[in-house]
């Protein structure tokens, strides 16, 4: 894995869920020490899916410290409809939608409701236009970046899950 190459560090906004052997085997700081911390790292990979466990990272991590993003979802808007209608961040999920696919997703959201949209538009433009570049996990998330992404295109790159698979 990356830790023959790497010092690595976890970085959480809830440190004290982090499993212990995890715990043991490398660092943990929460984000705001991270921040202070960052020119003390070479190197960032922020690992992002859709979910709202990822607010601390969405809300500014990844402005704040730039670095390559390991996007294991493409498709983030259930979890910006999530942050603005149950954890009740205000227009977050319709300025994401808007400004990831513009007044198209807008009427999109009038006709087809919000399930659809959820399912049709990616909304990551947010969460991707700091990165120094974007590892996902196979063509298809490439190809949609290249649909949607536009300056993200050409600075996706694929790289499989690993994954140890059971003998034959």
């Amino acid at each position: 894995g990356l830790a023959r190459y790497y010092d690595i560090t976890l970085v959480t906004d809830a440190p004290e869920t982090v499993d212990p052997a995890m715990r043991a085997a490398w660092p943990v700081l929460d984000a705001d020490e991270f921040v202070e911390r960052a020119r003390d790292f070479d190197r960032v990979a922020h690992q992002l899916g859709n979910s709202a466990f990822h607010r601390f990272q969405f809300d500014g991590l990844l402005a704040r410290v730039p670095g390559v993003v390991v996007s294991h979802d493409v498709y983030l808007g259930n979890s910006q409809w999530y942050l603005e209608n149950v954890d009740g961040t205000p227009k977050r999920f319709r300025a994401t939608l808007w400004r990831t696919h513009g007044a198209r997703a807008e009427r999109a959201l009038e006709v087809e409701g919000v399930d659809t949209v959820i399912q049709r538009l990616p909304c990551h433009l947010d969460q991707l236009r700091g990165a120094m570049g974007v590892i996902v996990h196979s063509r298809l998330a490439q190809e949609v970046i290249g649909r949607f992404g536009g300056v993200m295109e050409g600075m996706t790159r694929v790289v499989p899950a690993l994954r140890d698979l059971p003998p034959l």
